[in-house]
């Protein structure tokens, strides 16, 4: 099969959609949380959401309403997990740490899961096997009455400062 020169964009005769992999990911994840496929991932216990964060000016600041039970929200448009479980929400990049492939939750389980190389992760990010080697990214979370200020540009890893993302979470 010829290989395309990297940074090649395919145009589609029939819709005239970009044929570059972060469109297509996005318009596919898109249409799932359209078609409300995705809550039905998880386990019947688990909630699971779609939100689009409202950006506060130019700072990387995402806002969120607070979750009201349990389990996670994913903002695809800002590539944004919020997750809420035992009386804590956290927040995570939507990309596995090992490849930056984006992650997905996996069936009837609640685990996250990265689709090229099969590493998976607790919903508190806790890695749990797979290639990647540390656990997922955090972003910088803080409490603004009801709601969750996300800095999406501020990411704390395990590894590196195991503090810092131990203390990336804000009570529910």
């Amino acid at each position: 099969m010829p290989m395309l020169p990297q940074n090649t964009t395919l145009e589609c005769t029939g819709c005239g959609s970009p044929g570059d992999r972060r469109a297509f990911v996005g318009q596919v994840l898109t249409l799932l949380a359209a078609t409300a496929v995705l809550p039905d991932v998880l386990r019947a216990d688990t909630h699971v959401a779609t939100i689009a964060g409202v950006r506060r000016g130019r700072d990387g600041v995402v806002r969120y309403p607070m979750p009201a039970v349990d389990g996670a929200t994913v903002d695809t448009a800002n590539e944004v997990i919020i997750v809420r479980s035992a009386g804590k929400c956290m927040a995570f990049a939507l990309s596995c740490p090992h490849q930056r492939a984006l992650l997905r939750l996996r069936s009837g389980t609640t685990a996250f899961q990265c689709p090229k190389h099969k590493s998976e992760y607790t919903l508190d990010g806790t890695f749990i096997r797979g290639r990647a080697t540390r656990n997922l990214d955090r972003l910088a979370i803080r409490r603004d009455g009801a709601d969750l200020l996300v800095d999406i540009e501020s990411e704390f890893r395990s590894d590196a400062d195991a503090a810092a993302w131990t203390a990336a979470t804000v009570s529910a």
